[in-house]
């Protein structure tokens, strides 16, 4: 029993990990249009819910700063005036996205 795990010592390979840079990546801009609410909505499950921001750094001027999404794959985002308003735009374009799709085939 000794012999199997003094060879099990001997096979043992040291593996270093690879440092993996964390980038943001520009995906797009969407300029708010007062009054609307941002939604996004899940490719894969086609579940619609209101978008999160990231917190925005303090500044000590009296500048505005920009608020940031916390952007996830696979989802669609729109602007729209409430949830059924969304729902509508979200069909509309999930309709085009699958006649884009069946056109390609």
């Amino acid at each position: 029993m000794k012999e199997i795990l003094q060879h099990d010592k001997d096979t043992v390979k040291q593996v270093r990990q690879k440092e993996v840079k964390k980038q943001e990546k520009f995906v797009g801009k969407i300029k708010p249009i007062k009054g609307l609410t941002l939604y996004k909505m899940s490719l894969e499950t086609g579940i619609i819910s209101k978008v999160e921001f990231e917190e925005a750094m303090a500044s000590y001027d009296s500048k505005k700063v920009p608020k940031k999404v916390k952007y996830e794959q696979d989802h669609i985002y729109i602007q729209a005036l409430n949830n059924k308003n969304a729902k509508r735009k979200f069909t509309k374009i999930s309709l085009e996205l699958i006649s884009k799709n069946q056109n390609n085939d």
